[in-house]
């Protein structure tokens, strides 16, 4: 699939050249664009020959159309009519396509999502001893018009209801509050709790902290709560892409729980030409790493 994808772009630079050089009249006629001419030909069927199966192929069409894959279809048509004309803005156009194809790539993201999830792969939180009580990290979930609905990272919600089912612990705990002027609906930690009664979760099985608007916040107050109650073993619920960063900041406050990973995104693919079209998923897989990332260098 990647190779229709190189051949395709072969054969429009082959015309783009073939074009430029007629006219500026550097050519004796159309004698003069056989090379061009064969080229294209010679790429466009070698492209044919490799092209993918029908479903492979519709997919590939539906992700050009999407917002991002339009705009770096664009960006390929322009970047050689550009670089004939004018080197310097040629350079700087590859540049942001190169940019704008790593921002939305899925493999990228995949790829950076699992070196962050990489010591938790292994560990299932449904087979670990019980616990006094269990954090659960706040933004997985948020007010949709039927009541509490799962955003994103809504797996570590739903996965603290199964270790509560599953006889693991006797205790929830959620945080997570909305940051002052960015209030959407009802505040977090409250639709967790309807959440969760939803689930089957006794009511008298759920507390919370708060408000805290950021990861250090919440850790700050799971701490403070695990001391005032006297509890001995607990664990911290989160992301798995989320969790190194949260332990991290509960080692500095020499706060030790049991880390418990959810909802994992990691993933090391390539599917050829489907893989190079940047996507929203893309967009979505690397913004969440390198938030993690940048996390992880402010100490928040």
């Amino acid at each position: 699939m990647l190779w229709c994808g190189v051949f395709f772009w072969l054969a429009f630079l082959c015309l783009v050249a073939g074009a430029d050089h007629l006219r500026r009249g550097r050519s004796r006629g159309w004698r003069a664009l056989r090379l061009p001419i064969g080229g294209t030909v010679a790429a466009l069927a070698v492209m044919a020959i490799a092209a993918p199966g029908g479903p492979v192929l519709a997919k590939i069409v539906g992700r050009l159309a999407m917002p991002l894959g339009l705009l770096w279809f664009a960006a390929m048509i322009a970047l050689p009519l550009v670089a004939l004309r004018h080197r310097r803005a040629g350079m700087g156009l590859a540049v942001l396509l190169v940019l704008l194809t790593l921002a939305g790539s899925e493999p990228l993201g995949g790829w950076l999502l699992a070196q962050l999830e990489a010591d938790f792969v292994d560990r299932d939180p449904l087979e670990e001893a019980p616990f006094d009580a269990i954090f659960v990290m706040g933004g997985g979930i948020h007010e949709g018009p039927t009541g509490p609905s799962l955003g994103p990272s809504g797996g570590r919600v739903v996965l603290a209801a199964r270790m509560h089912h599953a006889g693991l612990t006797e205790r929830l705990v959620a945080s997570g509050s909305h940051v002052p002027g960015l209030e959407r609906g009802a505040d977090g930690v409250e639709l967790t709790s309807e959440l969760w009664q939803q689930l089957g979760v006794p009511a008298d099985a759920i507390d919370s902290v708060g408000p805290a608007y950021n990861s250090r916040q919440e850790i700050e107050q799971y701490e403070a709560y695990a001391e005032e109650n006297a509890l001995e073993r607990v664990g911290l619920l989160t992301s798995a892409w989320h969790l190194r960063r949260a332990l991290r900041i509960a080692d500095r406050h020499g706060f030790d729980p049991v880390p418990l990973a959810a909802d994992f995104r990691g993933d090391i693919r390539w599917e050829g030409a489907y893989s190079l079209v940047p996507s929203g998923n893309g967009a979505m897989q690397v913004q969440t790493a390198c938030w993690e990332y940048l996390g992880a260098a402010t100490g928040r």
